[in-house]
């Protein structure tokens, strides 16, 4: 922003103008910045004010089917793949699991597990957690590592005291005893798995 200051005649920002607004928790703010009514984000506003543009509608990190939903929902139908980037179509094989869509990688699970406030790092005590879904996402992450062209499985969660609880149940003795069998069977593949936030994994796709 710095050069906005300084008279610049020209200053190119790239950014994407449907991303989400910042979370503000003062209402004095929120109300100065008009964040909600003058189209959110930083370049939503810069858009809504008249500001010229240029999409950039080329995608390279999601399945075609994924895409669908954003696209469509956000982007007016108009991201597309490279076509000499396209991601693999085969889905993995999830040791004996069928894929609810054949050809569509999503499946949603649905359980009714108890939702905590607190985590085991003191420094995120309003964070939520949620044991029975760590032990789920445990027996899932040994179905899709059953696949041998499966090297790392990353599991995402918006919560900071989620992903703790997750990655303390992958790292304790229970869950390596778990791995080194299966591997140790041959029906486990995957050398790296761990948990993050969705905000500390993006970049690392």
């Amino acid at each position: 922003m710095v050069p906005l200051t300084l008279g610049a005649e020209w200053v190119l920002m790239a950014g994407d103008t449907k991303q989400s607004c910042p979370v503000l928790k003062s209402t004095i703010a929120r109300s100065a910045l008009r964040l909600y009514s003058s189209g959110g984000s930083l370049y939503g506003r810069l858009q809504a004010a008249g500001v010229m543009e240029r999409s950039l509608v080329m995608q390279y990190r999601m399945h075609p089917v994924l895409r669908e939903f954003p696209s469509n929902t956000f982007y007016g139908g108009r991201l597309v793949e490279d076509p000499q980037h396209m991601p693999a179509m085969d889905l993995p094989k999830l040791g004996g699991m069928v894929w609810p869509r054949p050809g569509y990688p999503v499946a949603f699970f649905d359980l009714a597990g108890r939702q905590e406030r607190g985590s085991l790092d003191a420094r995120v005590p309003q964070s939520w957690r949620n044991e029975e879904e760590a032990s789920v996402a445990l027996r899932l992450m040994l179905l899709v590592g059953s696949d041998p062209a499966v090297a790392s499985i990353a599991i995402l969660t918006p919560y900071t005291a989620q992903c703790s609880t997750i990655n303390s149940l992958l790292e304790g003795e229970e869950a390596q005893t778990l791995f080194a069998q299966h591997r140790a069977r041959g029906i486990f593949y995957a050398s790296a798995c761990r948990a993050y936030t969705v905000d500390g994994y993006q970049g690392q796709e």
